[in-house]
């Protein structure tokens, strides 16, 4: 089409009507994925009506992880599950029956921002993963054969000891998991031990202080000890496992 009279280009510009991808993330504590990629397509219609627009939310497994999934597969489920401390909080998570995969979100879980107030050394300490064993279970039990979990935005630094634990125990869970593949989707590389380990790095934003990120990071030691001893594999300098 060529521009004419109150367009932003000169008379006589042809202008090729475009495809536009719109993916972004979430915009922190504002705008989940979701929102975001209607919201900036809202804005562009009102520029370029004409223009063919794909909407395309995008997460890095944290926060927003599920929403982001259920947009495009639908199947949004949700179950009573313990919280990062003692409350039970309500989680979703997606089941795409057609594939059968599953779609658990660890901040729906565990985040920090369901901790009820700001992080301190004690829910540094206290935090875990139990109820993210518990979507999983709920997977399983729906007959998934292909768990991912999306990782960040937690506020425990248990390496996964309280999933495992919610699934009966590593013996049990190592049982229940045979033949499912179970994805943890993470945009990071650190191991799960050291200076560059999960403790160390991710620690401090949980409310640990420096006493406290050598408790943990001495305590996921222990852990990682437990399951190699139990599994055969060894976890702690495997990039990604922090």
């Amino acid at each position: 089409r060529v521009a004419g009279a109150g367009s932003p280009y000169p008379s006589g510009v042809t202008i090729h009507d475009l495809r536009v991808l719109i993916a972004p993330d979430c915009y922190g504590d504002s705008l989940t994925a979701v929102e975001a990629a209607e919201a900036i397509a809202t804005g562009w219609r009102r520029g370029r009506p004409g223009d063919r627009l794909t909407l395309a939310p995008q997460s890095d497994g944290g926060p927003g992880f599920v929403d982001v999934l259920a947009n495009r597969f639908g199947g949004l489920r949700s179950a009573q599950v313990s919280g990062p401390l003692a409350a039970e909080v309500t989680a979703e998570w997606v089941f795409d029956g057609e594939s059968a995969t599953a779609y658990v979100e660890c901040a729906q879980a565990c985040g920090l921002a369901i901790l009820g107030g700001p992080p301190t050394v004690q829910t540094a300490v206290e935090a875990h993963s139990r109820g993210v064993g518990q979507l999983v279970d709920a997977a399983l039990v729906a007959g998934a054969s292909r768990i991912v979990v999306g990782l960040g935005g937690s506020a425990c630094t248990d390496g996964g000891r309280g999933l495992v634990d919610a699934l009966g125990g590593l013996e049990v869970a190592v049982a229940r998991l045979a033949g499912v593949d179970l994805i943890a989707a993470t945009d990071v590389e650190h191991p799960l031990l050291g200076p560059r380990g999960a403790a160390h790095v991710f620690g401090p934003q949980k409310g640990a202080d420096p006493a406290t990120v050598d408790l943990l990071d001495d305590r996921m030691a222990a852990w990682a000890d437990a399951l190699e001893a139990g599994t055969g594999r060894t976890v702690r300098d495997e990039p990604g496992a922090g």
